[in-house]
């Protein structure tokens, strides 16, 4: 939205919802992470370290601790990918089912084009995970 490159036409506020913990069990085998959940209680949960330990473990690594104390998970972990050419609709980028990872290619290796958020430079079959 800061870019001009969509423009929902609603908007909400979650900055004042409060939980009382990171995540609470759902049925058998799910998890529900709460979107006010910081990266540091996600990190610290027992059910979440049980249940999705590679979470878990993701959140504990990510950024400072001044960072993950503050982050979200809505605000961080469920965010669209980074890449500039992911993000922009004048390029049809492998992640959005083109032909062509253009990050990958060395087009744009930049802080907001980390090498995680790059597909691999071309595919003969793209990826269904990653469409918006």
């Amino acid at each position: 939205m800061k870019e001009g490159l969509i423009k929902p036409d609603l908007l909400i506020n979650i900055k004042r919802l409060h939980s009382e913990g990171a995540s609470e069990p759902i049925a058998a085998d799910g998890l529900r992470i709460e979107a006010s959940a910081t990266l540091a209680q996600i990190a610290s949960s027992s059910a979440i370290a049980k249940s999705a330990p590679v979470l878990a473990q993701a959140c504990d690594s990510a950024a400072t601790p001044q960072v993950r104390n503050v982050a979200t998970a809505a605000g961080n972990l469920l965010q669209r990918p980074r890449c500039w050419y992911y993000r922009n609709d004048q390029f049809d980028c492998l992640k959005k089912g083109g032909p062509t990872c253009y990050a990958a290619l060395g087009a744009a290796r930049t802080a907001t084009t980390p090498s995680s958020a790059m597909a691999p430079a071309t595919s003969s079959t793209p990826p269904t995970s990653h469409r918006p």
